[in-house]
């Protein structure tokens, strides 16, 4: 089964593939059906993304690298990260995920 890779080092936080993913489920922009949750802290300067995979499994992609987690083994998060577990997972858009086509800086590529 594939899956998403991400590489925070290239994401620039455009929050793009969190918009497109709920565009592809909804037909029209509503973030709260995507599958990726673009997660900011401002008074950090941090930011990067949390995609719910099939499975339950939680791909948490931050500046200091890629780990996968299940719902959980999360700690210290914040708060605004718990709506993901409500989400639904990542289904590639049968194949053809618009997140990897439409990020302008290939932070997230399709895996096997």
């Amino acid at each position: 089964m594939s899956h998403l890779n991400y590489y925070p080092e290239r994401c620039i936080g455009c929050s793009g593939c969190e918009v497109v993913c709920s565009l592809q489920r909804d037909g029209y922009i509503s973030t709260m059906t995507s599958s990726i949750l673009f997660h900011v802290e401002d008074e950090r300067g941090y930011f990067g993304i949390i995609v719910k995979r099939e499975g339950g499994e939680l791909l948490l992609g931050k500046p200091e690298g890629v780990e996968i987690k299940r719902p959980g083994e999360i700690s210290g998060g914040s708060a605004s990260a718990k709506p993901i577990t409500m989400r639904p997972a990542c289904n590639m858009c049968g194949g053809d995920p618009k997140c990897v086509r439409y990020c302008p800086v290939n932070a997230l590529e399709k895996g096997d």
